[in-house]
């Protein structure tokens, strides 16, 4: 008969793969699913449209512009610091799409260099 050389690290090698890893997780952190859905009549944030934001951007600019200036602002002012303030968010607008362009034309050609002539 042969006889069978004891292996190396025998003893771990005796127990089930895995086993005592996943025996540990379910001791030490037990599956809460309550505390996931902690209140069912949450709200539900929608992300807001485009529209929207800029709308808000604009409130948000004349509050802060109204706010600089302590006396109260006639209809005339009014009028022109809206107008005001719809240029500069143009201005910002054109800005990003002129950034936006200029990255896609840089891929543009990146891209055309790569072809082979």
């Amino acid at each position: 008969m042969r006889q069978v050389r004891e292996r190396y690290n025998a003893r771990a090698r005796k127990s089930c793969p895995g086993s005592l890893k996943k025996g540990k997780r379910s001791q030490h952190a037990p599956v809460t699913v309550s505390a996931e859905i902690a209140d069912p009549n949450a709200e539900i944030i929608v992300p807001k449209s485009r529209e929207q934001k800029e709308k808000e951007r604009k409130e948000r600019l004349i509050q802060e512009l109204a706010a600089q200036s302590e006396s109260k602002v006639s209809s005339k002012k009014r009028k022109r610091l809206e107008k005001y303030i719809d240029k500069k968010l143009r201005q910002e607008e054109r800005v990003l799409i002129f950034e936006k362009l200029a990255l896609r034309r840089q891929y543009r050609l990146w891209s055309c260099s790569l072809l082979p002539h």
